[in-house]
This record gives C-alpha cells, structure tokens and sequence, in this order.
C-alpha cells in the first residue's frame, strides 16, 4: 500500500534505480574523502516528495533527498565519524513540498541538518549559495524536462570552487523540443508564438543562439549526430567554468535511445576518477537491461603503444596521467577510459622487460611516478 500519498510518476524505474545507486556510492566516497573538512553540504534542486514507489516489491523507496541522510547517519553511528551533513532541499509542487517535510521529519528529530525549502531553484538559489559559503557541496540537480536549468542562472553554481555537481540533461524533452524548429515557420500565429517560446527556452538552457542551435540541428544529419552536436556544444559551455566535465547516456530500457545524461562536473580529477568507477559498477546492477550506451571493448595493447609514445621520455605521476586520458567520453571522442584501464596497461608495461618503462612510488601509495626510456 502506498499510503497517504501516490502518484504513478513516481512509480521507480530501472534508470532511477541507477540514477540513485551512483548518487548514493559517490557520496559514500566523497564523504570518506572530504569528512576532515568537519562540515559538508548536500543540495538537492529538484528535490521531490522524499520517496518513490517500487512496483514489482510493493515498497517504497527513499528518493534523493533520503538517500544522503541514511548514508550520513551510517558513517555517524556505525562508523564513528565526526563530520556534520547539513542538507538543502528544494522542491516547488505544494503536495510533494508537504511529503517531504514529512518524510524528513524523523531524521531531523535525530539532529540531522535538513533545511526545506518550497519554490524554485533557480529563484532560491542566492539564498542557498549564502548559506553554504566556501563549505564543500555536492549538489544534484534533477528537473522534470529542461525548464529550470538555464545556463546562465546556472553560472553562480559553476564558479564556485569546492562543489562537485551532478546534472539530469534531459536528452529526451530536449530532443522534443528542437522539433518547434519547424513550426516557427508556420502561418498561425498561435502555433508560432508557441513554437518561438519553447526554442528560447532550448537556448538559454544550452547557452547559444537561435542561429547556432538552428545550424547545428541542420547540419547534424541523422539523429545520432544531432545527438552528438548538442551534447558537445553544452560540454563545451560548460567546460568554460569546470575543468571535469563527464556525460553519461542512459537509455530507454533495452533500446539504445537516450533517455538523459547524467552530467558530472568537479574541479578535482580524483572526483573524476571515483564517479566514473561508480557509474561502470552501477551498470552492472541490472541484469539483462541495457541502460547505458555500452563502453567501447578497450584495446590494453594499443593503449600501452599511445601512451608510451605520449610519455616516451618523460616521468610522470598516475594522476597526471589521469587528467589527460579519464575526461574522454564515447560518444564525443570515440574513445572512453576508467582508471583501471590505465593502471592495468601502465603496470604492464612496467613489468614487461622490452619496454623502458619503470614504476617508483610517489608521494602518496595511490600515486606512483612512471618513468618512460625510449626505445
């Protein structure tokens, strides 16, 4: 039985089960990184009524505003940490508002931080920049469609440093939206009006002209490359104010339609590093349903040969050797790598005794220096 409080929209699918399990293990690992920092901040844009519902368990399910404080309360309890979780949610539907003020009621008799705020995100979001100040945040950013993410609102949140940002770039209502291209043209002046608002609003959420976005749907082809060039021109915005920025396609269960993007942003190639690990991981939680545009088979061979010739005498620590190969994605440049992958080709050329490459520690266990000879 669901309750007080049902609405199918809130019926759980399997890329919000994904959605939230990469949300949850990122934010496992960002604390356990960051709890010497004493206080850290998670801001929730689009924050809904708490909970959604499971279907095929007949239970309930603690949505994104949730999931965090059970997380924080487990590092408190069982695991002795000292750092405090202070929590900013957002929500604008007066139903889901009063749902999750119910639904964090409980935790905030326990002592946990959670601040409720009814109304916009963009509206409320120089209230909650105030309020965090310089404290490391984590913020999620949600929205129902692309309403509520213009780009140029957004810019207050990607100047600030020691925020890590997790975006829904809904590829699907962005898609139906740059179909009003047609209707500008139209002789109702109705349909005309209509068709002109909802182009605005595509182009202030990708941050370009009405020319620009008219001449990269054109010139795109089919959809695949559309797909490409509005995705590669939002990166490219974006990368103006966050050195890391990493798109993952899910799907529509079991076809190879994109759904949305979930967007990652952060300043720190670490970060990087742990939220691709995550996302890879997360794919594999359910079985049989291809949500995720499949990572290309890497070639360990080939990479050893690339970056031997990049690095071919130089020495150079992992992490740098991080920033130049993690930030690749699929879709854009052909080519897509997780850590693994280049500490699995790294260590192997180390230990093959044809290749001029050695392995010395470095200032940390996690950081190794590489120094490539030259054949």
């Amino acid at each position: 039985m669901r309750g007080e409080w049902s609405t199918k929209m809130w019926d759980i699918a399997s890329q919000t089960k994904i959605k939230l399990a990469i949300l949850r293990k990122y934010l496992g690992a960002w604390a356990t990184i960051l709890k010497v920092q004493k206080i850290l901040y998670y801001v929730d844009g689009f924050a809904g009524p708490g909970w959604l519902w499971n279907p095929r368990a007949g239970e309930k399910v603690f949505g994104s505003p949730v999931q965090p404080i059970q997380l924080y309360l487990d590092h408190r309890f069982d695991k002795g940490w000292d750092y405090e979780l202070r929590l900013v949610n957002i929500e604008k539907k007066k139903t889901y508002f009063e749902q999750l003020e119910k639904e964090t009621s409980e935790y905030k008799k326990k002592g946990v931080k959670i601040r409720n705020i009814r109304g916009e995100f963009l509206d409320k979001l120089e209230d909650i920049l105030s309020e965090i100040s310089q404290y490391h945040t984590f913020l999620f950013i949600d929205p129902f469609g692309i309403s509520g993410i213009e780009f140029s609102e957004l810019e207050a949140v990607l100047v600030r440093q020691n925020t890590e940002i997790l975006l829904n770039f809904n590829y699907d209502g962005l898609q139906r939206c740059i179909g009003d291209l047609k209707k500008i043209r139209v002789r109702d002046p109705k349909m005309r009006a209509k068709a002109q608002s909802t182009i605005d609003r595509v182009c202030k959420l990708l941050n370009i002209t009405e020319q620009e976005l008219e001449q990269t749907v054109t010139s795109s082809g089919i959809s695949k490359y559309k797909q490409i060039s509005l995705l590669k021109k939002y990166r490219d915005n974006l990368w103006k104010y966050k050195t890391y920025v990493y798109p993952l396609p899910i799907n529509f269960p079991g076809t190879e339609r994109t759904f949305y993007y979930l967007i990652f942003m952060t300043e720190n190639i670490i970060a990087l590093k742990i939220m691709k690990d995550v996302m890879k991981k997360a794919k594999k939680m359910e079985k049989g349903e291809q949500l995720f545009l499949p990572l290309p088979e890497i070639d360990i061979d080939a990479l050893r040969k690339r970056l031997f010739e990049l690095y071919a005498g130089k020495s150079i620590a992992v992490k740098e050797i991080y920033k130049d190969w993690l930030p690749k994605v699929s879709i854009i440049d052909g080519e897509d790598y997780l850590s693994r992958d280049i500490d699995k080709a790294l260590n192997s050329m180390a230990k093959d005794s044809d290749i001029p490459v050695t392995k010395d520690a470095g200032e940390a266990p996690w950081n190794p220096i590489y120094r490539f000879g030259r054949l």
